[in-house]
């Protein structure tokens, strides 16, 4: 047996993106990439009842994968399968492909409206023939597949994932000391452990982020922050004493749950609360201060 290290011949073995949809996961959402395998030996296809002895040869895959990249680079894989696939002209495999919840943010962050994702399919194939013998083939075919921002909308859905994920936290000017960026620091290591980690950990982050975001500033520059947001509040009650009382019940959410423990929906609804709150607060500061 030989090995060639040359990619077959795109005549020979054909590979296509036959589909693409969403699993939700609690733990790590994942894409389901459907691939079409596909063999022409250069001979017309035979009647369905004959087997894959009557052609000139046949081919075996042993081993593939597939990627997925973005401009950046790759960012999720399915991981090498080693189950064999041998197309008798056409076969199919669904691939589960797991995306983290960081990935699927990043991807986010960077997309304007439609999104253009290459998924990378490769692997190794045997050709056997009765003249040549058997040859391994490298192969290797990244296909481009274009997403409006209705489509990926739908994907993100049927994924589970939600763009409540995301917060953005805006820095004042004036800066506020290591405490305000311990405090953001704390709030991403709680959103990254959120589908992964513990409960008890991210409620317990989103409290002392909470904390440390208080710490940041001086009772004087709290007192200026909230004439700030009360200046946008004519002719009601103090905008900033509601605002207050919610920071309040946020935090004491993220107080310890007793013996009855914290489950991933606390965890969750304390996140996202806090997400919230801190990107008010920080947005508030922001314009305050400066």
């Amino acid at each position: 047996m030989s090995l060639s290290n040359t990619v077959l011949d795109p005549d020979r073995i054909i590979l296509s993106l036959s589909k693409v949809t969403g699993v939700a996961d609690r733990w790590m959402p994942r894409i389901k990439a459907t691939v079409t395998y596909e063999y022409s030996p250069g001979i017309k296809r035979p009647p369905a009842h004959l087997t894959g002895r009557t052609v000139e040869s046949v081919m075996m895959i042993s081993q593939h994968e597939v990627q997925i990249a973005d401009a950046l680079g790759t960012f999720a894989s399915s991981g090498t399968q080693y189950d064999q696939l041998q197309p008798l002209w056409v076969t199919t495999r669904d691939y589960l492909i797991p995306v983290s919840r960081y990935a699927l943010a990043s991807l986010e962050m960077k997309r304007k409206n439609d999104l253009s994702l290459t998924f990378r399919i490769s692997g190794l194939a045997m050709i056997s023939d009765a003249a040549k013998g058997a040859t391994v083939y490298p192969f290797v075919k990244p296909v481009v597949k274009e997403f409006s921002q209705a489509q990926w909308t739908r994907l993100l859905s049927e994924m589970g994932y939600e763009d409540l994920w995301i917060f953005e936290v805006v820095k004042p000017s004036i800066t506020p000391g290591d405490k305000f960026v311990q405090a953001q620091k704390l709030l991403e290591e709680a959103q990254y452990e959120l589908p992964n980690g513990s409960p008890e950990s991210v409620v317990a982050k989103c409290g002392q982020s909470l904390d440390l975001l208080l710490e940041s500033f001086s009772k004087e520059d709290w007192d200026r922050i909230g004439r700030q947001v009360d200046s946008r509040s004519s002719g009601e009650a103090s905008r900033w004493e509601r605002v207050t009382k919610l920071r309040e019940d946020v935090r004491a959410l993220s107080q310890p749950g007793g013996d009855r423990g914290v489950s991933f929906e606390d965890a969750r609804l304390c996140f996202l609360l806090t997400a919230s709150t801190f990107s008010y607060l920080s947005k508030a500061a922001a314009d305050a201060l400066t």
